[in-house]
């Protein structure tokens, strides 16, 4: 009996110290550590707080732009949601340890860990890794695409890397190395410019295709007959013959609706902010949208027409003639045809102010605005933001006043250069 009453109490007391976790939403974009208005308890007030870097049997549902600079372990039955419209970026590690996610939105990290007991959903979405991919338990590639940018990935042994319904590795600064089972859909691919390595006690099957565009490929395992293979160098144990043609067929049908190439953001001649990007690929690429980031959200600058569907790379260019003095943040959002849409990785440049002075600033149309800062001689342009000139002055001191009510200006933005012997200043005006 009082053995009985003793495992009772143990098992109540058992219960009492089990932690049930809690569920953090988030209610803006952010920092995953910030305690003011990022994250709430009930999905809808603030609740000052913020999730532990170390998760214990949380839910984190993410629908909005979160970074971290910390490595982040989702661990002991915790869960993470990531929504089409949220993202999660990131330079260090995000680490899975008995938990699951399910990722719907887009994620940069430099090293991605699934240890055993978790599973990992990436549900057309597009995951990016900079360093490397350890795989111990299972992820499910479901239309997404993973992209290496560095680094290798490792399947061990009891790790399962599905890829399903059209999903794509491209492992583009490293090798793929596998001690577990890779299992590759009819219209699946994976892709290194690295060694492709099967293992003694890995397994490759389905299929789909493997391709190495500039390594070898070994096989020490069991690879399935039905597994497209193509290596641009050596190859060992590989089963049946080498079918580049079906191989390459199927991977290059993997193509995100937009692979971005290199984005930038630099202060151009006339003290403006330019951004330019390019694409190596697009499918369905309606348009992009050039994003600043303005506290804890990203505001439109401006739009810019995308290509369609095209194989070739594509260059585009846009400026920020609103940009302040300051460091700056900017990203490009590519939008498909049917309103999804994938982001670019975030770039930043600073603003330093020219020694010239426009004032008042904004101005009303049918004001006189003052210029000074210039030299006797200097020529003054008056032009819109995409450089046509619509008045052009001489300076006769160093400092004047210009009419702007003779000149019938709409609201909007406009650009005040001074030139004098090959050096250029510019300064921004607003009417209003």
């Amino acid at each position: 009996m009082n053995t009985i009453k003793y495992i009772s109490v143990l098992i109540i007391t058992l219960i009492s110290l089990t932690s049930f976790g809690a569920t953090y939403t988030t209610l803006a974009a952010g920092d995953w550590s910030n305690t003011t208005n990022v994250w709430s308890l009930d999905g809808v007030t603030p609740c000052g707080c913020a999730p532990s870097t170390i998760t214990n049997s949380d839910q984190i549902i993410i629908n909005h732009d979160i970074t971290s600079n910390t490595n982040i372990t989702l661990d002991n039955g915790s869960s993470l949601l990531i929504d089409a419209n949220g993202s999660f970026t990131s330079g260090s590690e995000i680490i899975f340890n008995n938990s699951t996610a399910t990722i719907n939105g887009d994620v940069t990290v430099n090293k991605f860990t699934v240890n055993s007991g978790s599973v990992v959903d990436l549900n057309n979405a597009i995951l990016t890794i900079t360093a490397r991919v350890e795989v111990y338990g299972t992820i499910n590639i479901d239309g997404g695409y993973t992209l290496m940018t560095g680094g290798n990935v490792e399947v061990y042994t009891g790790g399962v890397l599905n890829l399903e319904n059209g999903g794509k590795l491209d492992v583009q600064g490293g090798n793929i190395t596998n001690s577990g089972n890779i299992d590759l859909c009819g219209t699946c691919c994976t892709t290194t410019s690295g060694n492709w390595r099967n293992n003694s006690d890995g397994t490759v099957s389905g299929s789909g295709a493997a391709r190495s565009e500039s390594g070898n490929m070994r096989n020490f395992g069991n690879w399935a007959l039905t597994v497209a293979w193509c290596s641009a160098g050596t190859q060992q144990g590989m089963p049946g013959f080498e079918n580049c043609f079906t191989a390459n067929i199927t991977c290059n049908l993997v193509v995100l609706p937009v692979e971005f190439g290199e984005i930038s953001a630099t202060v151009n001649g006339d003290n403006l902010i330019q951004i330019d990007w390019n694409t190596v690929s697009e499918r369905d690429n309606d348009y992009f949208i050039l994003l600043r980031r303005e506290g804890t959200s990203w505001i439109e600058i401006s739009e810019v027409q995308g290509a369609g569907s095209t194989s070739e790379a594509q260059y585009y260019s846009s400026l920020d003639p609103s940009a302040s003095s300051g460091v700056h943040y900017y990203k490009v959002r590519q939008v498909d045809y049917n309103g999804e849409y994938s982001d670019s990785d975030p770039v930043s440049v600073e603003l330093k102010t020219a020694d010239l002075h426009v004032y008042p600033n904004p101005i009303s149309a049918n004001e006189r605005v003052n210029i000074s800062g210039i030299d006797k001689g200097a020529t003054i342009l008056l032009t819109t933001t995409s450089g046509t000139v619509l008045e052009q002055f001489e300076a006769q001191d160093s400092s004047m006043s210009i009419d702007l009510n003779t000149i019938n200006l709409r609201d909007g933005i406009y650009l005040i250069t001074v030139v004098n012997e090959g050096d250029k200043k510019t300064q921004k005006l607003v009417v209003q």
